[in-house]
């Protein structure tokens, strides 16, 4: 179409090798050349498109192995707003659609970047089942902390599927450095790697310090201090990774919930390093 494609950084032979083959049964294939594809999983640019056609094959692939984020949770934690776009984009067929799932290749695309090789994942908050999983079957030892038992439960069932077995303890963030000190061998850990509550947006639980049940400013507060005691734990020279997204208040104004994620980070010494924009299906 006639864009420059020496502003990418890359060749053409390099962008084809980038575009080339993803599928899932070749990932452990250690006769192949190690290319582009291997190492970055999609093109290294700051917008990810989950519209493309190879990451829509990789996501079914995943999906098709098993991977069953949605087991633990139903669609009574959804806001009315959610439920009504949901059931417009023909969710709701059982008791569990709709409700938020967190993707499994942008998983994978964030453990190639952003962690090292075999490297250990922390995950203070650790929902559903594909973080963990997808951790483990790529070689990196991850350990989750979640309120709710039977989310738990839920994600061990689902880990056995895929034979790996990642480490999920049941708890409050904000205790993560009692909950975590004997794992991972009592050294800090690689690479953190979360999906928070985006305040209210999902209501997870009835528990009392369950913060998606929390006022705006007592959420921040304690968000910050799971954010704090979790960036403690976070050996020098790592990233740390939180996938958010903004959401409103009662009045359709803007809480500002991404620039504040990042002030919690910057306040804990961590620098910025990146932001990437990831693109959805329209109704998801």
């Amino acid at each position: 179409i006639g864009f420059d494609l020496d502003l990418t950084g890359f060749g053409k032979d390099e962008i084809s090798e980038l575009l080339g083959d993803t599928k899932l049964e070749n990932w452990d294939n250690d006769d192949e050349k190690r290319n582009l594809v291997d190492i970055f999983l999609v093109p290294p640019f700051s917008i990810l498109d989950t519209r493309a056609g190879v990451w829509q094959e990789r996501k079914k692939a995943w999906i098709e192995k098993g991977l069953r984020s949605d087991l633990g949770r139903d669609n009574e934690i959804l806001g009315a707003g959610l439920k009504q776009i949901s059931l417009k984009a023909g969710g709701f067929n059982s008791s569990n659609a709709g409700i938020s799932i967190f993707d499994p290749v942008l998983c994978e695309v964030l453990l190639k970047w952003f962690n090292v090789d075999n490297g250990s994942v922390l995950d203070c908050f650790a929902g559903g089942s594909v973080r963990g999983i997808v951790s483990e079957v790529l070689g990196h030892k991850y350990t989750g902390i979640d309120l709710r038992d039977e989310q738990i439960k839920a994600n061990i069932e689902n880990a056995r599927d895929f034979k790996v077995m990642p480490k999920w303890i049941c708890g409050d963030s904000v205790n993560i450095k009692d909950l975590v000190k004997n794992e991972n061998g009592g050294e800090a850990f690689d690479m953190i790697l979360s999906c928070p509550p985006y305040f209210n947006l999902e209501r997870y639980s009835d528990l009392e310090n369950d913060i998606s049940n929390m006022s705006w400013e007592n959420f921040k507060r304690c968000y910050k201090d799971i954010i704090k005691n979790t960036c403690d734990l976070l050996k020098n020279n790592r990233f740390a990774v939180f996938v958010v997204g903004d959401l409103r208040d009662k009045q359709g104004i803007y809480l500002n919930f991404i620039d504040y994620t990042k002030q919690c980070f910057l306040d804990c010494g961590l620098c910025f390093y990146n932001d990437l924009i990831l693109v959805n299906v329209v109704g998801t």
